[in-house]
């Protein structure tokens, strides 16, 4: 990726974030099962988030800041991404890979869960039998946020019409120009629903492990590598 594409003032955050990407791929073939957990953790989140977001973006390109998404920046965009462009293929990977982090968390977490030594658990999960959940998850969250993205910016399309011009302003994210409003207020509606999806699928997965763990039920044993 070119130096003059990434913003200056966020080189250290994109070269970080690639960097980790890249050892997350390496860390799937590693030979220790805790290592692997984290690597396919953050593989799934950054995959998950390049598919989420090239619909995003494709959507409004003006959502995607480093200051927030809360508050539109469309006389000043370029000086508040991690990249100087538009191109919504690019925006859409870089803040991806921009996600590393939160990914990594709760791929700990989840492999101490797996394979943390606990009196009470008898048997350990291996991160083969977490992929075949990383991956319907990811197919499922991104469909469901989708699907509220829509509903949002159909709800919104008809308020629109039957609120009074003057009122609308005011009524209606207030920074945002009117012809983004609909499309801001559905890249809003995916963005909660992604983090809400995953929210609830990784404390539903963190459950199932410990059960697993206990012998009450078995994971999925679809990939062996």
């Amino acid at each position: 990726m070119s130096s003059n594409i990434i913003n200056p003032a966020y080189k250290t955050r994109v070269y970080l974030g690639i960097a980790a990407t890249a050892l997350a791929v390496g860390a799937v073939f590693t030979p220790w099962e805790e290592v692997k957990i984290i690597g396919l953790t953050v593989l799934t989140g950054v995959i998950y988030k390049v598919a989420s977001n090239m619909i995003a973006c494709r959507e409004c390109i003006h959502f995607f800041s480093v200051d927030g998404h809360y508050y539109a920046y469309f006389e000043d965009h370029l000086s508040r991404r991690l990249v100087t462009t538009l191109d919504p293929n690019l925006n859409a990977l870089v803040y991806a890979i921009n996600t590393w982090h939160v990914n990594a968390i709760v791929g700990s977490i989840l492999a101490l869960l797996a394979r943390g030594s606990f009196d009470s658990l008898k048997y350990k999960v291996t991160s083969a039998q977490l992929l075949p959940y990383f991956i319907i998850g990811a197919i499922v969250t991104l469909a469901l946020s989708h699907f509220i993205s829509q509903l949002a910016k159909k709800r919104l399309d008809r308020q629109l019409l039957e609120t009074p011009m003057k009122d609308i302003e005011k009524t209606f994210y207030p920074t945002v120009p009117l012809e983004w409003k609909a499309q801001w207020a559905a890249s809003r509606a995916r963005h909660f629903a992604s983090l809400s999806s995953f929210a609830i699928g990784g404390i539903a997965l963190a459950g199932a492990i410990l059960a697993a763990r206990e012998g009450k039920i078995k994971l999925s044993n679809t990939f062996n590598f």
